[in-house]
């Protein structure tokens, strides 16, 4: 999109439509469900999951429908019903993202005791992979409906909050404090702080939605704020950013995990006393462009992504049952992403020199590049030196 907008076929609304779009359910809501896809059902006691088609069938709906959105929005293409084009796409997009939910629903309905301590956060980032879609879907058609084909700012903002607090972020933390608090022997976690957490998550993220559809600013800082004491009450519970006990995890892994959820801890500071003054660093299109977002940045790109990029860097070589040899790759990746974070952060806070923004963004892209470039290579590979069967390593 980046370089269609320097091309000039495409308009800047509509590049940064495209980015968000793309950015949060194409990159992290693609990401959540595959993580969940698998680790849901082992949580569950291996509960039997249907497969292959649900999983292939959300993918194709969801992958193909941000694409042909992102598409339709190409001034030549959108001169020639590409609002129309954008709503079928984004009412596909909507089914995927729904057969997901549905599929995973049936995992967890299966008794069983092994999940229990996390099953709050499964379902309440189901039902916000649910309430993702609907807001999406009413998005791609209420374009249609208006002027010139303009989308309804207040339709973007709520489909953002409920992608970012009710879908992603209780999945994220579900498997954390499942899967990473085991994997890297964090201290026993505080239930009843993680429950609190889970319960204010859900009320914060539906106030923010519903204050942006009602355009009732007052109702989305009082959610804000919400959310912001959500996050930092799961820090408190899972303990991530705590001393851990003796762990036999690499030392890259432990830095970059806690890294991530540092950059949690500020978006949530930043976030939560933003929409307690003034609002400004929350702005969400402020005249500052894109560093006008640092909150948003600093939970997509520095926490969101670098979690993305560090477990899968520790999970799909078990997955596929042979070792990543560029683990220097993902440390530089994840440098390049609290690079480009911390840049756009202090552009938002105090003007920065002309050209900070691109090269926030070149050390961004170069972060999804580096982080992205050894994971493909792994999974393209051929597997003659596979230690073990690719079912064998996926129970290893």
């Amino acid at each position: 999109m980046g370089g269609l907008l320097l091309a000039g076929l495409v308009s800047a609304a509509d590049a940064i439509e495209a980015h968000i779009a793309l950015q949060i359910i194409g990159w992290c809501g693609l990401f959540v469900l595959g993580v969940a896809m698998h680790v849901v059902p082992r949580f569950h006691d291996n509960a039997p999951m249907a497969f292959p088609w649900p999983q292939r069938a959300s993918l194709g709906l969801v992958a193909g429908g941000l694409c042909v959105g992102a598409t339709s929005r190409v001034t030549l293409v959108a001169g020639a019903g590409g609002s129309a084009l954008g709503a079928l796409s984004a009412v596909a997009t909507a089914a995927g993202l729904l057969v997901a939910a549905a599929t995973l629903s049936r995992v967890l309905r299966h008794p069983t005791t092994s999940a229990r301590p996390i099953t709050h956060w499964l379902w309440l980032g189901l039902a916000g992979a649910s309430f993702t879609a609907l807001l999406y879907a009413g998005h791609g058609v209420v374009r249609v409906a208006s002027d010139a084909g303009a989308t309804p700012f207040a339709w973007r903002r709520a489909y953002e909050a409920a992608a970012l607090y009710l879908f992603i972020l209780p999945f994220a933390f579900g498997v954390t404090a499942r899967a990473l608090a085991g994997l890297l022997a964090w201290r026993p976690r505080r239930v009843a702080l993680d429950r609190f957490a889970a319960g204010t998550l859900g009320v914060g993220g539906t106030a923010v939605v519903c204050g942006e559809l009602l355009r009732f600013g007052g109702l989305s800082d009082l959610g804000t704020v919400a959310v912001a004491a959500a996050i930092l009450a799961f820090l408190g519970g899972v303990r991530a950013v705590e001393p851990p006990m003796k762990t036999t995890a690499p030392a890259w892994f432990r830095r970059l995990i806690l890294f991530a959820h540092l950059w949690l801890a500020c978006a949530a500071l930043v976030s939560g006393w933003s929409a307690l003054s003034t609002g400004e660093l929350l702005d969400l299109d402020s005249g500052a462009g894109f560093g006008g977002r640092p909150a948003l940045h600093m939970l997509t790109v520095g926490y969101v992504t670098t979690l993305i990029v560090v477990v899968a860097a520790r999970l799909i070589p078990l997955f596929e049952g042979r070792p990543l040899r560029s683990t220097g790759m993902i440390v530089g990746a994840a440098a390049a992403l609290s690079a480009s974070t911390a840049i756009r952060a202090l552009d938002a806070i105090m003007p920065l020199p002309t050209g900070a923004d691109g090269v926030a963004a070149t050390l961004g892209a170069l972060g999804y590049v580096a982080g992205v470039a050894p994971l493909v290579r792994l999974l393209l590979t051929e597997r003659e030196d596979a230690p073990a069967t690719r079912r064998a390593a996926r129970y290893s």
